[in-house]
């Protein structure tokens, strides 16, 4: 079962989509379900970048989680090396040969394909505006789609820096509002718990502080 948010996002046929939503609200669940239903309507690979090989292989684990729960037949390969680095490229392959791609990212991961990305935890991405320059090419052809999704991390980034770009559908959602739309979480008790207001603000508000 998906809450409205979750739904409203995976239903949007919005090309380039940035989504700032707090923490724990079903960022990585919902982007990557997303995106193997619009690779396999689209016939399109799709890269997912994460912010680290720890990171890409849970998201990876999440995409696996929904191919088995929606049928899908794949193939999965975990023993793959991107070219002459001794990073992983994780890789599930659906039916019709739609390939989903998981890599950790850095300006050479970020370049070479061609297909749809999904940026998770985009502020967190070290060395994101060359990550940026790396990747964007790879939505050249066949009308790639871009999604983004983070919970903010200050000011100085990418992800900060296109919460004003008029090309992108965007989505702001708090923890109250996650709440109000179905998420079973106790906000206050979180807060009372964490002791750390600015913090609080920024993991769970969606505040750029």
């Amino acid at each position: 079962p998906l809450l409205d948010y979750q739904r409203e996002d995976i239903e949007s046929d919005a090309r380039f989509r940035w989504n700032c939503w707090a923490r724990q609200t079903g960022k990585s669940f919902t982007k990557s379900l997303r995106r193997i239903l619009r690779g396999l309507a689209r016939r399109r690979t799709q890269v997912f970048l994460s912010a680290g090989e720890r990171q890409s292989r849970e998201l990876m684990e999440k995409a696996r989680q929904h191919c088995q729960a929606l049928k899908i037949a794949t193939d999965y390969y975990d023993n793959r090396f991107f070219k002459d680095m001794s990073i992983k490229q994780l890789e599930i392959v659906l039916p019709g040969g739609v390939r989903i791609i998981g890599l950790p990212a850095n300006p050479q991961t970020a370049r070479g394909f061609t297909g749809d990305v999904f940026l998770d935890e985009f502020a967190m991405h070290a060395d994101d505006r060359d990550i940026w320059a790396a990747m964007f090419p790879t939505l050249l052809r066949g009308d790639g789609e871009l999604d983004i999704a983070s919970t903010p991390k200050g000011r100085s980034n990418m992800f900060y820096q296109l919460r004003g770009n008029s090309h992108f559908s965007t989505s702001l959602l708090t923890l109250p509002d996650a709440i109000q739309q179905g998420l079973d979480v106790d906000a206050e008790e979180i807060r009372q718990a964490m002791g750390d207001d600015a913090l609080y603000r920024q993991e769970f508000l969606c505040e750029f502080l």
